[in-house]
């Protein structure tokens, strides 16, 4: 097997995308309570929809069986009320959104893992075994949004070479 056939076989065994232009809303836990009928955040069924439609879009086809590993980054929009010094450094990465306004980054994840449920990235989030969710800073709105990427773990080859699963790719 040659170079170019190894690169094309892994790239078999990762999925990209990317949501721009849409502000990051978080997972909440659906509302109502003991006596009322509860009902899913409205935010986030829409989020949830944008993200499978930009996933097909962009041609991501799910691993339907075994493992994967899901990278979130989350771009959110710098306050326009802060001062030049401090969105300079937002800009470098030097301040990161960990404020109460920013959302928790696993419900951040679970929203995105949710979206990519049901046949868009994979059979059933209980796949993703290791997950990486990092939020940042932009300065533009029309930056805003979501970089994700499925893959398969580093020795999915060997995990597939011992009948443990099998490729589909």
């Amino acid at each position: 097997m040659n170079h170019s056939d190894e690169i094309n076989r892994h790239s078999r065994w990762r999925q990209q995308l990317t949501v721009k232009g849409h502000a990051p809303v978080s997972w909440k836990r659906m509302g109502g309570g003991k006596t009322r009928k509860r009902f899913p955040d409205k935010r986030v069924q829409a989020m949830k929809k944008i993200i499978a439609t930009y996933a097909k879009l962009q041609g991501v086809r799910p691993f339907l069986d075994g493992p994967v590993v899901v990278t979130i980054v989350i771009y959110m929009l710098a306050p326009t009320s802060w001062s030049k010094k401090k969105r300079k450094l937002a800009d470098e990465g030097l301040v990161v959104p960990i404020g109460q306004q920013t959302g928790d980054w696993d419900n951040h994840g679970k929203m995105v893992c949710d979206a990519l449920n049901n046949g868009i990235g994979y059979t059933d989030d209980r796949q993703v075994f290791a997950a990486q969710v990092e939020k940042q800073y932009v300065m533009e709105k029309k930056d805003v949004g979501y970089f994700i990427m499925i893959e398969r773990p580093l020795h999915w080859q060997k995990m597939v070479e011992s009948g443990a699963y099998k490729d589909e790719s």
